[in-house]
């Protein structure tokens, strides 16, 4: 409890009002406004960001909508998620995923473009984000191995598919994984160690799929699998490519705080040490 305090008190304080949903966000198409306007609909002022890296690859956002994300740290996620989806969005033209741990759309899959399903596909507009948000509560467990399995099997599939077709490559993939707690840590590394050595088995790129975990809130406990994932994993398993990132909270506000323009920084930091590798 006094790790939440401390957390609460660490957040920037905004002022912003609660839009009318049954308005705002309908539609997952870009509104006609998206590149003049100054604010979302809540009243924060939009991020201007153009990056190539962001460019060239698509991006999916998973968040942790478990029980234990109740309180301030929903309130951190929706303080930032629209203003860095938003800036995600400026940068891809097919829009971006959008998925729960534990919530899920009735959207079936795009096994065309390996997307899974029960996640909201090729976003274009943050408003739309801002209301899928808005409906949402958190509940139930912290099911990351099933929910991240079932994203990298439709994408690493359609990896596999078009190199025995004719040898091309779909996008780079960039995975976002928000979240403040521990899940069944041999399951998920085993379901990434899985994706990495389909992708060694057709030579795919060093960036052709990476995930990067950012830690919402201080929970005890949390920071040593993330470590494991991102320092231990590659060694442990003898693997060839490095697909994880991860941001420890306090790295995080180290670097300037959990707020948008911070996080985005965070994430082309990650982008750019992927691509150098190759």
């Amino acid at each position: 409890m006094l790790r939440r305090a401390l957390a609460k008190l660490e957040q920037p304080s905004f002022s912003r009002f609660v839009p009318d949903f049954a308005r705002v966000g309908l539609s997952k198409e870009k509104p006609a406004d998206f590149e003049t306007r100054q604010f979302l609909p809540d009243g924060r002022e939009r991020l201007f960001i153009k990056n190539n890296l962001l460019q060239e690859c698509d991006t999916l956002i998973l968040i942790d909508d478990s029980a234990s994300m109740s309180g301030e740290y929903w309130d951190m996620v929706s303080g930032e998620l629209a203003l860095v989806t938003d800036v995600l969005i400026q940068n891809d033209p097919d829009g971006i995923d959008l998925f729960f741990l534990n919530h899920k759309s009735t959207e079936g899959a795009n096994h065309d473009e390996g997307r899974a399903a029960t996640g909201y596909l090729k976003i274009q507009n943050p408003d739309y984000i801002l209301n899928k948000f808005s409906k949402i509560s958190p509940s139930g467990g912290t099911p990351t191995p099933a929910r991240l399995g079932l994203i990298l099997e439709a994408y690493v599939s359609l990896c596999e598919r078009l190199h025995n077709q004719d040898g091309s490559r779909p996008r780079p993939l960039n995975i976002i994984v928000w979240t403040d707690g521990n899940c069944l840590m041999e399951l998920l590394q085993q379901v990434i160690i899985n994706a990495a050595r389909r992708l060694d088995a057709i030579n795919a790129p060093g960036n052709q799929c990476g995930i990067q975990f950012f830690q919402v809130g201080n929970e005890t406990g949390v920071e040593p699998w993330l470590k494991q994932l991102d320092d231990d994993l590659q060694e442990k398993a003898q693997l060839t490519r490095d697909m994880v990132d991860t941001k420890k909270y306090s790295d995080i506000t180290n670097a300037g705080g959990f707020n948008a323009k911070n996080l985005v920084t965070i994430m082309l930091g990650a982008l750019s040490k992927r691509h150098d590798r190759l």
